[in-house]
């Protein structure tokens, strides 16, 4: 065994040092419409691309909201806005804060609600603070913007 061992060579091709794709290189990920049913509803998506590549280092508990023709994106705790057409997002504009959010909601007049813990509760409508609270907890609005959540 020992000599049958001796005689065996391993030849592994220097292909020089090699590493994975990191996120800010901009690999872009493209996906496909589809369906399926989930109980008792059915649901359709539609792929929409983005104009521009949206590349983050956390790609877990990102926030997505819709309201009316325009899209909001929370990811790396910075809000981004996006125009919302049957084929595309286009990026208007992020919203630069001082704090770092974690939850999103919107209202139906496109209020954005913005909370983390230890963080002002804010809300914000076209790119513009209407208001700042100072509970330090993190909120989830209802839909209509009447009514929240709030835990530590």
């Amino acid at each position: 065994m020992e000599v049958l061992l001796s005689t065996l060579e391993f030849i592994l091709p220097d292909v020089g040092n090699t590493d994975p794709l990191w996120p800010w290189e901009g690999v872009p990920f493209f996906g496909a419409d589809g369906t399926g049913t989930v109980g008792s509803y059915n649901i359709t998506s539609q792929w929409l691309p983005i104009d521009k590549p949206l590349t983050v280092f956390t790609y877990v508990d990102n926030i997505v909201e819709a309201v009316g023709d325009k899209l909001y994106i929370l990811a790396d705790g910075i809000p981004r806005q996006y125009a919302l057409s049957s084929n595309a997002l286009t990026h208007e504009k992020d919203f630069p804060l001082d704090s770092f959010y974690k939850k999103m909601s919107a209202g139906p007049d496109g209020t954005i609600y913005l909370s983390a813990f230890m963080e002002p509760f804010v809300g914000m409508r076209d790119g513009v603070e209407v208001f700042s609270h100072s509970a330090r907890d993190t909120v989830a609005m209802h839909p209509s913007g009447d009514w929240g959540i709030s835990w530590v």
